[in-house]
């Protein structure tokens, strides 16, 4: 008999903890199960409700996350901010989620009003 554990990696390669619950949780809830878009909206919806409490030591930089997911149509896109927004309802959090942004200086606006801001664009060429 032995006593090293063993460690099975999850289907999906989904990381342990929050993150990876609910990226579970998240393609679960997708009608066309998109694992990477499921992880990305994992990691927007963690980022966003941390509402920059974290910091590079030393540098005092907050943390940011950028993502670009990017499908053909159908691919189950809209289902990254669907489910964003039905979880992060359920949550108190400091924070500002929009679907749009006319311009630069609307951006720097925002930004400056709450710097913990979440920006959904759908169709990339519009900008």
């Amino acid at each position: 008999m032995s006593n090293v554990a063993t460690i099975t990696p999850n289907a999906h390669g989904f990381p342990d903890g929050q993150v990876g619950a609910l990226a579970h949780h998240i393609l679960g809830e997708m009608r066309r199960p998109q694992p990477k878009f499921a992880l990305c909206c994992a990691l927007s919806i963690v980022s966003f409700l941390s509402e920059n409490r974290y910091a590079i030591k030393g540098w005092g930089t907050r943390l940011n996350l950028y993502q670009f997911v990017i499908g053909f149509t159908g691919a189950g896109k809209d289902a990254v901010y669907s489910q964003f927004m039905e979880i992060i309802s359920k949550a108190t959090y400091n924070g500002d989620p929009k679907e749009s942004c006319t311009s630069g200086a609307a951006l720097q606006r925002m930004l400056s009003e709450n710097p913990n801001v979440y920006l959904f664009k759908d169709e990339i060429w519009e900008m």
